[in-house]
């Protein structure tokens, strides 16, 4: 059983924290959770939530801004020294994103929901592959 654990650990934890080396299955909760809904589900929801507005601003720079604010707890100032950026450049790159999705990353439920796109859309392309 434990065997078995850290292997799904290990394998939801490359699919969505390709930064990390160590997953605790304990910690990978919202990844479970989400690898467990349906795949029609999660499909339609990436579908419904991933809209043209996003996908028109997300380019890989947008997607590390956006990924390194998560990593960070939303926090402007440690996100931008890691992204060796100012930290006006990553408000205005969070405000670009704003005035295109309508979707305010410094708004907790807002991060949520791009979040939440974010990992399904790995878990769907990583499903993608192994099909």
């Amino acid at each position: 059983e434990s065997f078995i654990e850290a292997q799904e650990a290990i394998n939801l934890g490359l699919m969505q924290q390709s930064n990390a080396s160590i997953f605790m299955f304990h910690k990978l909760l919202l990844e479970r959770f989400l690898q467990n809904i349906p795949r029609d589900a999660r499909k339609e929801f990436y579908d419904l939530a991933y809209s043209e507005s996003l996908k028109k601003v997300f380019n890989e720079e947008m997607l590390a801004t956006v990924l390194t604010f998560f990593d960070n707890n939303l926090n402007l100032s440690e996100a931008a020294r890691k992204l060796f950026i100012h930290r006006n450049t990553l408000i205005y790159r969070l405000e670009k994103i704003q005035k295109s999705t309508g979707l305010d990353l410094r708004n907790f439920d807002d991060a949520v929901l791009l979040k939440t796109v974010i990992m399904i859309g790995k878990s769907l392309s990583s499903n993608n592959r192994m099909e």
